[in-house]
């Protein structure tokens, strides 16, 4: 009886201990079947992937992109080795500073750095180190390295693009100097720094050439184009050190400062000069009217003061048969 009772009793044992090898099988199989999930993952994702554990340094997991950025065949040979064990001394001291800076922080650590590929090609990549701990308890790092080369190299590209986009979307087309668009970007400008009261002197030069009219109903446009060039070579080579914009067909703006401006007298005599030899040859006239700043609340009255003298000077050499 006692022999039954034992039997039964070891049948039971052996029966309930079969029931757990089964469930640490099924166990373990899900386990390995997550951390091939897992590794997957981790290969598909385009970026070299890495997580260590900080105490050691030893890489706990990879990806296979980051493996072969190791020189190595399998993530088996990175997993289990620290930074001084897969790479040359230099290259892991650098890792190392760069893990001890991202432990420091409370937030992810991103930054951009050269890093020179298997072949010795410069590359950019941009890689993010975040702490965290483990369901062990282990103090960890994550990597996540993403080679940013072609991306910033489009990126690059677009942004000289937008700014010689910009650059000509401010130029004026026929003469080569700033037109009415920038003259209106640098009219904000201006105001706000007179709003700001950090602009205390400049002058503004209103300009308007003479006999367009006449150049362009008998020897043609082209030849008033060539009529308008020639006033803004000459403009432009008078006032040298400031910026010149075409704002109208045959009108002209210039905003002086520094030199320029405390020469702005002899300057203007020097257009009135040329002007007046001009006229009587029946040469090029280009009519001029400047206003100085005179803590104007904005540049439009100082423009306004200009403009009105310009047509002053512009009535004075159409009067005596100047232009």
């Amino acid at each position: 009886m006692q022999a039954k009772e034992d039997l039964e009793k070891a049948y039971e044992e052996l029966k309930q201990e079969n029931i757990r090898l089964k469930k640490e099988i099924d166990s373990n199989k899900k386990i390995s079947e997550l951390q091939e999930s897992i590794t997957t993952l981790l290969n598909n994702i385009p970026a070299l992937m890495f997580s260590k554990d900080v105490n050691t340094g030893i890489y706990m997991a990879c990806n296979q992109y980051f493996a072969e950025y190791a020189h190595k065949a399998t993530t088996d040979g990175v997993v289990g080795l620290t930074d001084f064990e897969i790479f040359d001394a230099k290259t892991a001291e650098h890792f190392v500073r760069d893990d001890k800076k991202a432990l420091s922080m409370d937030k992810p650590y991103i930054f951009i750095e050269d890093v020179p590929d298997a072949e010795g090609n410069p590359r950019k990549f941009q890689t993010t180190k975040l702490k965290f701990i483990d369901n062990y308890g282990r103090n960890c790092l994550l990597g996540l390295c993403q080679d940013i080369t072609d991306a910033m190299k489009i990126r690059l590209e677009y942004e000289k693009k937008l700014a010689d986009a910009k650059i000509m979307a401010n130029i004026d087309g026929l003469t080569g100097v700033k037109n009415k668009n920038a003259y209106n970007e640098e009219e904000k400008k201006i105001n706000i720094m007179i709003d700001e009261g950090k602009i205390l002197e400049f002058a503004l030069t209103v300009f308007d050439v003479n006999g367009l009219k006449k150049i362009n109903d008998t020897e043609g446009h082209q030849a008033g184009d060539e009529y308008i060039k020639d006033a803004c070579r000459l403009i432009c080579r008078t006032f040298k050190r400031s910026p010149v914009f075409r704002i109208g067909g045959d009108e002209f703006v210039v905003i002086s400062q520094g030199e320029d401006y405390k020469n702005i007298e002899h300057l203007m005599a020097f257009m009135q000069e040329q002007n007046l030899n001009a006229g009587k040859v029946a040469g090029l006239v280009v009519a001029c009217g400047m206003a100085r700043f005179e803590n104007d609340d904005c540049l439009a009255s100082v423009f306004k003061r200009a403009d009105k003298i310009m047509y002053e000077n512009k009535k004075y050499y159409k009067t005596n048969s100047l232009e």
